[in-house]
């Protein structure tokens, strides 16, 4: 049972020291989607494909670039 309650506190201290703080930035200036893809590579995030309300899907590649904030 200590064994149980110490790993408990331990996860649960532990996972509290990462917690991260989300900042709003630019707006995603095209129209809203879903079912996108999103990954980085160096200091660039790039959002790819995505649908909107499955009727229409997009064919689009964006960059994000934090430095400009666009």
């Amino acid at each position: 049972m200590y064994k149980i309650i110490l790993s408990l506190f331990l996860s649960i201290s532990l996972n509290s020291g990462f917690s991260q703080i989300w900042n709003q930035r630019f707006d995603f200036p095209s129209s809203p989607r879903s079912s996108a893809a999103g990954f980085s590579n160096g200091n660039y995030g790039y959002l790819c494909g995505g649908s909107l309300n499955n009727s229409l899907h997009y064919n689009q590649l964006w960059k994000y670039d934090p430095s400009s904030d666009r």
